[in-house]
């Protein structure tokens, strides 16, 4: 959040159209909450501008995880479930009591 913040002030829009625009210049379509018409226009704000190769780069710095977790240790945030990295997607297995119910 520091890194938007610094960023939304270097040029004078909102953390939250930072945040939009970040990702929408990595393909990711946001899912957009705005309850008010004031919120919506503010979102959209993030549209009219274009974030630098330099800003996109920090942002992308920070926003790097540490660690994912993937096998085992998805496993142990859930010892009921596990998880596991496949063809490029999760696969989930449940408990047998879980499977007949879906």
């Amino acid at each position: 959040m520091d890194e938007v913040t610094k960023i939304s002030q270097q040029i004078k829009r909102p953390p939250v159209q930072v945040a939009l625009n970040w990702m929408l210049r990595k393909g990711v379509n946001p899912l957009i909450g705005a309850k008010t018409v004031s919120q919506l226009q503010d979102n959209l704000g993030a549209l009219e501008f274009v974030l630098t190769n330099e800003q996109m780069a920090a942002l992308n710095a920070v926003s790097k995880p540490k660690a994912v977790p993937f096998g085992a240790s998805v496993g142990a945030l859930n010892p009921r479930t596990t998880a596991m990295l496949v063809g490029g997607g999760f696969k989930i297995e449940l408990p047998s009591h879980l499977k007949s119910v879906l």
